[in-house]
């Protein structure tokens, strides 16, 4: 009885190894999904934000505080909350692909908070020395290509969006 259900059971994988093999075997499932499920979740972010600056304006306009005292706090607990919520993925046991999806959202808010169109020459080297620092960590720790993929779409869509 037990060889027979042992026999079963050869042949078949879980839902975790067949996405392994699907993205291993066909990049282009990767190429596609990196940029639909990140911008996705990069976008439900900034949704968490605007809900996180409306409550923070509305205590702050209460207590009678400057605004760039507003803004410069706002920005200071979301960097923090996020940084919170990124630790725990990426220590987390999850494949490097959902993790590497997960990357477009952490680098999307460093960068756009380092943009600034009154001194964009000064945004684009910092924001350049960060990206040039992602790659060298990422070629480092010799992480799989669609780290650098996910990372750099981020940088081109940011870019985009400057220059629209």
């Amino acid at each position: 009885m037990a060889t027979v259900r042992r026999a079963s059971l050869i042949g078949k994988e879980t839902k975790v190894e067949t996405m392994k093999r699907l993205i291993q075997t066909n990049e282009f499932l990767g190429i596609i999904l990196i940029p639909v499920f990140g911008y996705l979740l990069s976008f439900t972010a900034l949704m968490i934000s605007w809900v996180f600056s409306g409550f923070y304006n509305y205590f702050m306009d209460s207590l009678d505080l400057d605004t760039n005292y507003a803004t410069s706090g706002m920005k200071f607990i979301l960097i923090v909350f996020f940084i919170a919520i990124s630790w725990k993925v990426y220590a987390s046991r999850l494949n490097d692909f959902i993790k590497s999806i997960y990357s477009v959202l952490p680098v999307m808010v460093i960068f756009m908070n380092f943009m600034d169109k009154k001194w964009l020459p000064n945004s684009y080297i910092i924001n350049g020395l960060i990206f040039t620092g992602i790659l060298i960590y990422l070629y480092w720790k010799k992480k799989p290509w669609y780290y650098y993929y996910s990372i750099t779409l981020t940088l081109m869509y940011l870019i985009f969006i400057i220059y629209t």
